[in-house]
Formats: structure tokens, sequence, C-alpha cells
């Protein structure tokens, strides 16, 4: 092993550590929030640049996001009557309770067979009669509209965009909203 012939002396030996101090912390009074904070950092406060950008500790609460037909059922109850209010999470575990849902949020056989849950899957190269039963909603529609592209029916993007505005005017019921949204959804 390497052995130095001469012990480094005091002064060597700072010169060469001369470069490793500490630098001081570079704080700045930010305006925007009335507070110091250190250079190109989140604040205490989880303000950057006077925008908020991260929560407090404690904040953090976790966002479940429930199932499409959890969601369908809580629009549902509540169509018609603001003042009523449901607990998503109540819900949902009561729809799992009573067999509508499987624990994943996916419809069972059970609600399939007994209509409470339509499923809106459509093969490819349907007949427009099999298509009109998956959505009844377009029975009110001329057939010419219609199309088969890729195997499915699809419908004019002008079709499309009046469809929305109709729905933003309420000019179709519940059972309707839902086939037409559906449909839109896979497109």
């Amino acid at each position: 092993m390497a052995v130095p012939a001469r012990k480094t002396s005091k002064a060597k030996k700072r010169m060469r550590r001369a470069h490793q101090n500490h630098a001081k912390p570079e704080i700045s009074f930010d305006e925007s929030i009335g507070e110091y904070r250190h250079s190109h950092r989140v604040s205490l406060n989880g303000y950057y640049k006077g925008k908020k950008v991260a929560k407090k500790r404690g904040e953090n609460k976790m966002e479940i996001i429930y199932p499409p037909l959890v969601e369908q059922s809580i629009q549902y109850y509540t169509q018609g009557n603001e003042q009523k209010t449901v607990n998503k999470a109540e819900m949902y575990r009561s729809m799992v309770e009573k067999g509508i849902l499987t624990e994943n949020g996916l419809p069972t056989d059970y609600a399939l067979e007994n209509g409470w849950v339509k499923d809106f899957y459509e093969d490819e190269h349907l007949s427009f009669e099999d298509f009109l039963e998956i959505y009844p909603v377009f029975k009110n529609y001329d057939p010419k509209f219609f199309h088969i592209i890729d195997g499915f029916w699809e419908i004019p993007i002008s079709l499309k965009e009046e469809l929305i505005q109709e729905i933003f005017e309420n000019k179709f019921d519940y059972d309707e909203v839902i086939q037409i949204k559906e449909y839109l959804a896979e497109r």
C-alpha cells in the first residue's frame, strides 16, 4: 500500500479543503404569498411563483374513482330532485351487496339478465337491426346517416355534434342520454 513520504501540513490540508465550504442558502421574500422561501423551491405552504402547486401534509386525501355504473346510479337517483344527496361509497357497497356489481365494478350476469344494467357491447359487422337493438334511440333517425366503417356503424360528425347539443338542451330522457353517451364514448 502506498504511504505518503511526509505528513500533510495543516496549511496544505486547509488549502485543499478551501472550496468545500457550505454556501449560504439563497432565501428570498416572495411578495405573492408574503413569506420567505428558498429560491427555485416550493414554499412550505405549497406555493411556487404565486401558484398553489402542492398540498400540505394532512391535505392529501385519496380520491376514489368509482365505476361508471355507480356514477350513473347516483345521477339517476338524484334526477329531478337536486336536494337528494347520496354517498358514492354507500351506493357502491349496496350495489355489490345486491349482486348488481362485482367488486371490480363490472355488472354481474344477474343484473344483465334482469335488465337492470344494459351492456352496450357491439360486435363487428352487425346488421342495422341488431345495432338498433343495442341503441334504440337511433330508431328516430334516418338510416341514410349510418354507414359501416371498419365493421362498425358510424354517423357523420355533424350528427354527433347535433346529438351533443341536444343532450345539453335536455331533449332526451335519461335512458336515451346513456345510450348516446355510450355510443359516442366508443368513437
